[in-house]
Formats: structure tokens, sequence, C-alpha cells
């Protein structure tokens, strides 16, 4: 397959069964993100373009494999174009995310309801921007 770093579009590089030279590849899965099916498993078209232009996995800040910490800057998980990724903690990507889209994540995560019978009390976190 072909990688064109300008539009992060993979095409095919060979004709093959209902494939022809030059189809766009992947599939748009339910997040947003495009997958690609190499030797019968699925990757995620933005870890692969990473690996097609620098040749490695995403690194984190010690050198270490980060498998999970790619993030697309505009925000768009179709938008594989290089110039759109750079590597990012956990912390950085959450940076990245909507206001709205951070604030109920925040509250889903922090949000405690315990169940007593009837009785139900819930702990709630206040989220300020």
């Amino acid at each position: 397959m072909n990688y064109d770093p300008e539009t992060g579009v993979f095409t095919a590089k060979q004709s093959r069964a209902r494939t022809k030279v030059g189809k766009v590849l992947g599939t748009l899965r339910t997040d947003g993100y495009v997958q690609l099916m190499i030797d019968g498993k699925w990757h995620k078209a933005h870890r692969l373009a990473w690996f097609y232009v620098y040749g490695e996995w995403p690194k984190d800040h010690e050198g270490e494999a980060f498998r999970l910490q790619l993030d697309h800057i505009n925000r768009d998980p179709k938008d594989n174009r290089i110039g759109n990724l750079r590597e990012a903690d956990y912390s950085q990507q959450n940076m990245n995310k909507a206001v709205g889209k951070r604030i109920s994540q925040a509250l889903r995560e922090y949000s405690k309801t315990i169940t007593y019978g009837c009785l139900r009390s819930t702990k709630a976190v206040s989220v300020h921007e």
C-alpha cells in the first residue's frame, strides 16, 4: 500500500481481487477512526501513517514503546495527514478534547453512585474550566 502524508490517505499499490491500483483503502469505525486490515489484523490508520513516515511506533518521553497515545491535532480522527498527528501523553491528549467532552468525561469518571436498597446516594465532583 501507499501512504500520502499530505492527504493522509492510504491507497492500493497492487490490484487484488476487488481492489484496483490506486483505490483508497480503509474502513470507517463507529468511533470515527479509519482502520485497515493487514495480514488479517485491524490497524488504526493514524498509527500506520506514523509508522510509515517515521519507521517506528510512537514513543513516550523515556523512549519506551507507548502504543496508545497519538493525537489528532485538529480533533478529526479521520484526518490522518502526518502534519495533523503528534505524540501526546494522556494529559496532553485530554487537553486537546472539546471542553464539553472533557467535562462530561470527568463527571463520568469521578461520579460515584452507591445504591443501598431504595436509598440512593450520588457523589459528584464539580468541574470548572
